[in-house]
């Protein structure tokens, strides 16, 4: 089936043109944001504006893709039956390090290894939509809650509804609170959402890792995943299904609009196993390594969306800045 997903592609400002204007305005921002985060710590680090505790590493994991693959997603390192070594980190999203038992949202990013190509990487998070409806207002909620404490918590309110308006701010920060409190049982039981979508091929698609371990809702998230994580796979391995989600129409499926679901089938084209293992604390953490959405195998693969169109510029200033 052929879909146009081409006319779907809304610019902000209105035009490509306008919108780099934009995304440079948002870099300078992320700069400043970094350089205000190093000023409130007491080493001055430099340190990413979210996904700042990485939970667990894992660096032996394998990326299987599934024999029945769909032909038009054999793009790429995407072919039947292929398996590939990969790395996986799991971390708070905050942009503060701090209990994991916190309202939090929780993060998967992997990376995927073929033998032919560059590396792949896929980010998500255990929230099917975004609280932004854009990249603008991303950066707007991630600029007024960059401090802790209840004090802060009020002035960044009273900061974001001025970029946003009164109604909008209340939408997201609602959003983010409902998200947030949502208790974790484990990162083994999660289910991580892209948000945005990305080009395989002529497809265009959401994705999404599924827990195979169906989730046994707690009262309470416990105060360090990492070590429940590390008991669960001493003792068996972790598997989660990789899944698409394909692009229909603006009804069903709005291409730039991140805080809507997108109402089309669940689609398993891998599985992502990690094995029974004893985690080490040398391997456990790589928070100094930098996922990149743009980080893809081939021309085989775009993100799409205004979302992922800002993380081009953005997440290339946060690096420099955090390596400056």
């Amino acid at each position: 089936m052929s879909v146009n997903w081409q006319q779907a592609i809304r610019y902000l400002g209105g035009s490509p043109e306008e919108e780099q204007k934009i995304f440079s305005r948002l870099a300078k921002e992320v700069r400043q944001e970094i350089l205000n985060i190093a000023k409130s710590d007491p080493a001055g680090k430099k340190q990413k504006p979210q996904h700042a505790k990485t939970l667990v590493g894992i660096q032996n994991a394998i990326f299987r893709i599934a024999d029945d693959l769909s032909d038009d997603l054999q793009v790429g390192f995407l072919q039947p039956g292929q398996a590939y070594p990969a790395r996986i980190r799991f971390s708070n999203a905050s942009a503060f390090v701090r209990d994991d038992a916190q309202n939090d949202l929780r993060g998967a990013a992997i990376e995927v290894v073929p033998d032919q190509g560059s590396v792949q990487h896929f980010l998500m998070t255990n929230a099917e939509c975004h609280h932004a409806r854009d990249a603008v207002e991303a950066m707007a909620t991630s600029l007024a809650f960059y401090k802790e404490g209840t004090l802060n918590k009020i002035i960044g309110i009273t900061r974001l509804a001025t970029h946003t308006g009164t109604r909008e701010a209340y939408r997201i920060v609602k959003t983010v609170t409902d998200q947030a409190r949502i208790p974790v049982e484990s990162l083994a039981t999660e289910t991580y959402w892209s948000r945005s979508p990305l080009r395989i091929g002529s497809v265009v698609a959401k994705y999404r890792l599924a827990p195979v371990i169906p989730k046994n809702p707690p009262a309470h998230t416990p105060p360090d995943l990492t070590s429940e994580f590390r008991a669960r796979l001493a003792k068996s391995e972790v598997r989660f299904l990789f899944q698409v989600q394909r692009y229909l129409d603006e009804q069903q499926t709005p291409l730039e609009d991140a805080t809507k679901a997108w109402h089309s089938p669940q689609e398993t084209i891998a599985e992502v196993i990690v094995p029974q293992q004893e985690l080490h604390p040398e391997i456990d953490h790589f928070s100094g390594f930098h996922f990149n959405p743009w980080q893809v195998n081939s021309s085989d693969f775009e993100p799409l969306g205004n979302m992922n169109r800002a993380r081009k510029v953005v997440y290339a200033a946060s690096v420099d800045t955090q390596h400056s």
